[in-house]
Formats: C-alpha cells, structure tokens, sequence
C-alpha cells in the first residue's frame, strides 16, 4: 500500500466494530466503473473524521459510523452522506430513517424524535416528528397525535391531519378513518391530493399492495368478512372470508385465508385455489409455483392455471429454470428427477441425489459417488467425487484425498486440492482456507488476498470486512488493508508526542501526577482530542467526570506510547493484548 500508512493512526481504534460474518462470500459485485470504491476512500474518512464503524450494509453500500455517541452514514467511496448528529440511524429501501431532535433548554437532544433522509443526504423529514417514514413519493410524520406529509425535496404538503393510522401513502393511496370509537369508526382512503376517493364504509381495512388492492372488511349477518377492492374502490373479492386477505410482502402474488373454516388460498385478481400449501418462488423470473395438496405436490402458472398435476412426493425449488423433483418408487426408496420451467420431466426419477442447477450443471449421487449433467440431462462428468460443490463462475469445489481443490466444466483438476475450505467463484475470485486461515485466490490458481485472516466475509463492491487476531478491518482484492493503521513507526511516534507535550503549554502528560486539576490544565481536552488516536484509554479519559482519573489514563496512555518510541517492533498497540502487556487495565 502507498497512501494508506499516510493516514492518522487513531482510525485503527475506531475500526474494531465492524460487523459480523455471517454474509456469504457469494454476495461479491463488482467494482462499478468511475466510482472510487476503494479501503483508502474509507480509511481516509474515518480517519479524518475521527468515526468509530458501526456497522456495514453490503446490501445498499452503506457504512454506519458514529462519533462522540452519535451516528452518521458514509457511502463506499467516503463521502458523508448523514453527518454524525443522531443516536441511531436504520437503512430502508432508499431512505435513512434517524432518531434525534432538537435541543432542548438543557441542551440535550430528545431520543425518541424521528425523520427521513434520503440517500443523497437530502432531509425530507426534519428530526422532530413522534414518528417519520417515507414511502410512494412522499414523506410521513406525526406529532401531538396529528400527521404531517411532504414532498420529496422536504416541503410539506397540504394535506389533512386528522383522523389518520400513522402510516404512508401506499399505490397513491392512504388509509383514513371516521371519529368515534373503535367500533363506530369506518376506514376509508384518500389520494395524495387529499381527497376521500374510497369512502369511509369499512369495518377495518389494510393499506393496499403493489398490483393496486386491499383487504377490507364488512359486517356481513352479524360477523365480520373480509374481502378486497381495487384502487377505485371496485369489489375484487367478495366478502365471506373469515381472515383478512394478507399478502406476505409487498410484491407476493398470493395470500392464505380462510372461508368457512378451510384453508385456501386467493391471488390479487380474487381468485381462489383450494391448496394447503403454496411456497414462494426462490427468484423473481420463475414461470411456475409450486404448491401441496393432499400430500401431493404440483406446480401452477403465474395465472394460477395447473400445470403439473399432483403426482410428486416432493417439488422443489425452481433455480436456472429446473426443479428437483421425488418420487417414491414402490420398493419404498425415494428417486429424484428433474422437471423444466414448462413442466416436463426431462431427467427421469432415477438418481439417488440431486442438487438444483447453478451455472448450467447440476450435482447428480450415484453409488456414492459425485458427477455432474448438464441441462439436457446428460452425464458431462463422470461419478468421480465423494464431496462437490455447486459450480460457480466456471469452476466447482471438489474433494480429494481430504482436501478442497476446484475443477472446471470438464472435469479437469485445474486448482490443486490443498484446501481445508473452498468457497465458489464470484466475479473471479474465491474464498479459501488452511488450517484456521482464510485468504482469497483468483481463477488462475493465484492468491490475491494472504492467507493470514481469521475470518473473511463478502465481498461488495470489491471491498471485504476481515478479523486477524481477534481485531477487525477492511481489505481489497489489491492488497490494500486497513490492518496497518495502528502501527506507529519511531518517527511518527516521538512527533506526535512531542507535538501533544508541546500544545499543554504548561506542562507535558509526562510530568502529570494524581495531583493535578483541571484548574491547573487548561488544554487537557485539547490533550485529549491530540491523543484520540492512543484508543481505549482516550475514550475513557473523554468520558471520566473525574478528573483525577481523566488525567491518570492519559498518564497510561503515554506511557504505551513510550514503549513504542523505544521500539519500533511493538505490537498493534490498538488491542486489548498489547493493553495488557503494558500493565495497563481499563
């Protein structure tokens, strides 16, 4: 690394709360073009900014970060998005939802006051609302039981704000009550003009869900009935359901009920399908759903029509346009096959093992042993393998002799087995293990990433959180790392001392005894904020009332610091380790 060693040391102390592991590897995108996604980037931010990392959404690209107890954002290039002025921020589908406020006469900031910013930094919902959200265009908050709208550039808008369900506008529409009780009142809707478009009539309503309907609800002979409307207030669906018509998400095409006692499930057009079960598809572009009845699986067409009867014992889910399929056959042994998207059965019942397609092959089982076909059912690698992985990026994980290597569409061998962990190829590269260390190797073989890490965990706009010796950074596939930021060298140590000694202007930390008063130390924030980089330490002298204590940590800190002057080689000074092999406790 060339610039990296050129930043503050003290980000190293504010690099230790990266977040966990638990993200795959498999989640890698690559670097999008012109945008300076870098370690350096975000190394010289935090550094500069002085922030502690809280946490990392690889999802959106987004790094929490918090200063002095409040937090902020930072993208992945190292822009501030969100000044750190909050005490908790949460990422949503293009928006920041914050907790704050306003100041008050004992200048602390309320905890319970919330708004929006969006992803530009832009403040559409000022920090001053009981509650805020944003969704459909348009800014939500209430305050004093009364709710307020905006637009997307933050101007409020026009708009009633009374007898509201504290929520957002949802398909242009919001849901809106009468006054009363909670028996007299009647739900109805409004646009985002503010006029009622779908009168208040209903017992109960739900906001409405992308393809424009909501479950509402009527007394119908005395009992309460559920049904569905459109967004003109259009009956879609009767009312003689017993439960309201819930779709999973947003987007989910079908909702389970109940009518007279049966479980059945309804699409958003109001048909109905007398399944006991209907399972989600595991990607958008799937034609066809599975679904159970009778103990029986088979599968229906985006309109609901039926398009593999039930005749499966089991169906699963459809990846790359295939399904794995089982039958049990009548000596009692289960076999597995493959059906397409069109509902033909194309690789017939007859394989002990089947995984799901991933890169145009899939793992077929065969007297204990691994092969691979492709999607004409043909047998392109032997059953050669006891262990395989699904391919991934041209190349599969396979198992020899106790080790992991990778394998091509071929067959071949091209990375040795010397792995105790292989991971597949995403964008060209890999996560791999030896021993307890984790590393990253190319197509080629190559190692891009040293295998020296506890831990690595996915890789998002070519940028990885990694854990060496029980403390946590940020790596690259370039061998940039941020690992090397709490190493001081001689010279940087003995400067930096020097120039914090000089700046008390009457007396050094070094001369300091249990004595002293704040009285008698009139720049020791300034002390503080010069030595913010010595850790733990400065954090705790920073928020020690007392100041007798405030002083005897800075006292410890300096004293670690001199340990480094006379020698270079000390260990990250930034771990609890290297705390304690200074006999220091904190």
């Amino acid at each position: 690394m060339k610039n990296i060693n050129k930043f503050i040391v003290g980000v190293w102390a504010y690099v230790l709360a990266l977040p966990s592991f638990s993200q795959d590897l498999n989640q890698t995108e690559p670097l999008t073009t012109g945008n300076m996604y870098s370690v350096e980037c975000i190394a010289k931010t935090i550094s500069e900014g002085n922030y502690k990392i809280v946490s990392f959404d690889s999802q959106k690209g987004f790094i929490s970060v918090s200063r002095n107890g409040h937090e902020g954002i930072i993208d992945m290039t190292g822009k501030l998005i969100v000044p750190c002025d909050y005490y908790e921020i949460t990422i949503n589908d293009g928006y920041f939802v914050v907790w704050g406020g306003e100041k008050n006469e004992y200048n602390e900031i309320s905890l319970d006051k919330q708004g929006v910013i969006d992803f530009n930094g832009k403040v559409i919902v000022k920090c001053i609302y009981d509650w805020a959200d944003y969704n459909d265009g348009v800014g939500c908050a209430s305050f004093d039981g009364k709710q307020f709208f905006f637009d997307k550039t933050g101007q409020k808008l026009s708009l009633p704000t009374t007898n509201l369900e504290g929520e957002c506008f949802h398909e242009g529409l919001l849901r809106i009550r009468t006054e009363g009780t909670i028996e007299e009142q009647k739900y109805g809707f409004m646009d985002k003009t503010g006029k009622v478009v779908i009168p208040c009539i209903y017992t109960d309503a739900n906001h409405f869900v992308e393809g424009g309907v909501a479950s509402v609800s009527k007394n119908v002979n005395m009992r309460k009935k559920w049904g569905l409307i459109d967004t003109k207030g259009n009956i879609v669906a009767p009312f003689e359901y017993d439960n309201s018509i819930n779709f999973d998400s947003y987007s989910s095409e079908y909702s389970s009920t109940s009518k007279n006692g049966k479980c059945i499930y309804i699409n958003k057009k109001g048909r109905e399908f007398p399944f006991s079960l209907l399972f989600s598809p595991n990607e958008d572009t799937s034609k066809l759903l599975v679904f159970c009845m009778n103990n029986k699986y088979g599968c229906i067409d985006r309109n609901g029509n039926i398009v593999v009867p039930c005749q499966y014992n089991r169906i699963m889910s459809f990846q790359e346009g295939a399904a794995v399929v089982e039958k049990v056959q009548p000596n009692g042994k289960t076999l597995k096959g493959f059906i397409n998207d069109s509902g033909k059965l194309f690789v017939p019942c007859i394989h002990q093992e089947l995984k799901g397609f991933h890169d145009g092959m899939a793992a077929v089982k065969k007297d204990g042993k691994f092969g691979f076909i492709d999607k004409t059912g043909k047998l392109v690698i032997p059953y050669l393998f006891e262990y395989i992985k699904d391919f991934s990026g041209g190349f599969a994980a396979i198992e020899k002799d106790g080790k992991l290597g990778y394998i091509d569409k071929t067959g071949k061998i091209v990375i040795p087995c010397e792995y105790d962990y292989a991971d597949g190829f995403i964008n060209g590269i890999a996560k791999v293990k030896k021993g307890n260390s984790f590393g990253v190797i190319d197509v080629g073989g190559n190692v891009v990433v040293p295998l020296i890490y506890d831990e690595i965990s996915n890789f998002k706009y070519g940028i990885a959180c990694a854990e060496k010796d029980g403390v946590k950074g940020f790596i690259d596939t370039k061998g940039n790392n941020t690992f090397n930021l709490g190493k001081l060298t001689n010279e940087s140590a003995t400067s930096h001392v020097n120039s914090t000694v000089e700046s008390s202007n009457e007396k050094g930390i070094s001369e300091l005894d249990n004595n002293d008063t704040a009285a008698t130390l009139p720049n020791v924030d300034q002390m503080i904020k010069d030595l913010n980089y010595a850790g733990e330490l400065c954090e705790v002298a920073r928020n020690t009332d007392n100041k007798t204590d405030k002083i005897e940590n800075l006292k410890k800190a300096y004293e670690i610091y001199r340990n480094i002057e006379s020698n270079p080689n000390t260990p990250n000074v930034f771990s609890d380790a290297s705390f304690i092999k200074y006999g220091v406790e904190y």
